[in-house]
């Protein structure tokens, strides 16, 4: 799911999703590897800023 707020996008995926195509939720990254998940059992999910974490915006 991805929300677009103000200030910064939310985005969950589930952790199933990313373990049925073969991607670990541990080695999950944006283009700035300093902004890390928040994992849970079931979910990852990130607070993805539009000024930060190496975001592009493209109109």
């Amino acid at each position: 799911a991805l929300l677009c707020l103000p200030d910064y996008m939310h985005v969950v995926v589930s952790r199933y999703f990313l373990q049925s195509n073969g991607y670990s939720a541990w080695n999950l990254t944006l283009n700035d590897p300093s902004c890390r998940p928040n994992i849970t059992s079931n979910y990852v999910a990130f607070d993805i800023p539009y000024n930060q974490c190496g975001t592009v915006r493209e109109v």
